[in-house]
């Protein structure tokens, strides 16, 4: 078997490993994109790639990649993404979806939307869950639950619980997050029984956040810098193995390695559904907490792999930049209801130095030309949380405002990571 094609085959199979807590296999992750597949549409019914993204994404998909010179990465025919090129790549499972993800496009900034150049599509469809990139057809999947803003669109989409919800259970920790602002949550969460409608303002940053991660996947296996150069005689998973070793989680792995085994060994617990050992089922929320305290990674999803690493740390800053939101980071208790507990917990621990070293590492080389100098002098420094407290009353870091806001409760998404992980 050719190297390519045993990336091909181990990209396939391991992109969606941890589902259901099956062992990964390629004929696995064959069944799981076969399970999403739907007919789908060209939200751009002119575009020259029409006819071909729906049988590259997913028939093809299943087993192969399409040519580069059938369809192509975005970056190996522009310098600079606009809009309209990118709808050119999009299919959607039902109209309103193109419609919506265009309205989210004119409200993000210009800087993330040429980290759509190293990919091939974008698919959004109605069974896709959770999100993520496949690197088999250089292509992101989104699940829209990020995108409708009728109740008769949010009708149309699978709202089955994600996979991972109970991965972990045998811990007494688990790792949570959240976007904030002003002591609150940063946008709205919207429970199964809401009947109500959203606006465009409303869903903005929920998935300019989501793109941040799923478009650093992207770019990390198809660097910027080396998309002009790439054979359209290739396939897409061929040009992304020619770059193997010029990954850029690969340089940031080289230079700025992660150094807490506990951890990588935990995340395979929390993220893949690995049984943990006696001592892994030992440690309280603060002592897990304690253990990453002086390593480099941005959340406990970093140890995962490192291409979530990566992303990870993409998100967070670029959530900074772009939003002006910061991310909460803490490792609490499992309570059968009610708050979750903060073991330890810190506000923006992308100002750590040496995550922010890795953060501007990691910017330079997905958006290059594009300088985020002014948004890392704003940085906030960090702000450690009050252990023992809850984290609903955790919004105010400092005890000194109202322990929460109107409408500001645990919600079932922060103890979830944000897409499948990717791994080789």
């Amino acid at each position: 078997m050719s190297r390519a094609l045993r990336l091909a085959t181990g990209l396939a199979a391991l992109t969606l490993a941890g589902c259901d807590a099956v062992s990964p296999s390629a004929s696995y992750a064959t069944d799981f994109l076969s399970r999403m597949a739907e007919p789908v549409q060209a939200a751009v019914a002119t575009s020259p790639y029409a006819k071909v993204i729906g049988p590259c994404t997913f028939e093809r998909g299943l087993k192969d990649s399409c040519a580069l010179s059938t369809l192509p990465f975005l970056g190996q025919e522009t310098n600079t993404a606009t809009i309209d090129q990118i709808m050119q790549r999009v299919v959607v499972s039902h109209p309103w979806m193109a419609t919506r993800f265009r309205q989210v496009l004119e409200s993000q900034p210009t800087a993330l939307l040429q980290m759509f150049r190293s990919t091939t599509a974008v698919i959004i469809g109605s069974k896709v869950r959770p999100s993520f990139y496949y690197p088999l057809t250089g292509a992101i999947y989104l699940d829209p639950e990020d995108l409708w803003l009728t109740q008769a669109e949010r009708a149309t989409i699978n709202m089955d619980p994600d996979f991972r919800s109970g991965f972990g259970s045998e811990l007494q920790f688990r790792a949570i997050w959240r976007y904030v602002k002003d002591n609150d949550y940063a946008y709205p969460f919207y429970p199964d029984d809401f009947t109500g409608s959203r606006s465009i303002d409303d869903i903005r940053i929920p998935l300019g956040r989501l793109l941040a991660h799923e478009l650093a996947h992207a770019g990390d296996f198809a660097p910027p810098a080396g998309l002009a150069t790439l054979s359209r005689e290739q396939t897409a998973v061929e040009a992304i193995n020619a770059q193997s070793g010029q990954w850029i989680s690969d340089r940031l792995t080289g230079s700025k390695p992660l150094t807490s085994a506990t951890w990588l060994n935990l995340a395979q617990v929390l993220y893949a559904n690995k049984t943990p050992t006696t001592v892994e089922k030992g440690y309280t929320p603060a002592q897990a907490g304690e253990l990453l305290a002086n390593d480099r990674a941005a959340d406990a999803y970093g140890y995962f792999t490192q291409f979530e690493d990566l992303a990870m740390i993409t998100e967070e800053i670029l959530s900074w930049c772009f939003y002006g939101i910061q991310r909460d980071f803490a490792t609490s208790n499992r309570p059968n209801g009610g708050d979750f507990v903060v073991g330890w917990g810190v506000r923006g621990r992308i100002a750590e130095p040496q995550v922010e070293d890795a953060a501007r590492f990691v910017t330079g080389e997905l958006l290059p030309g594009v300088s985020l100098e002014s948004c890392y002098a704003s940085l906030p420094e960090p702000v450690m949380m009050r252990s023992g407290a809850t984290w609903t009353d955790n919004l105010d870091p400092n005890g000194s405002g109202a322990s929460a806001k109107a409408g500001s409760l645990t919600r079932p998404g922060d103890s979830l990571p944000p897409g499948v992980a990717v791994q080789p």
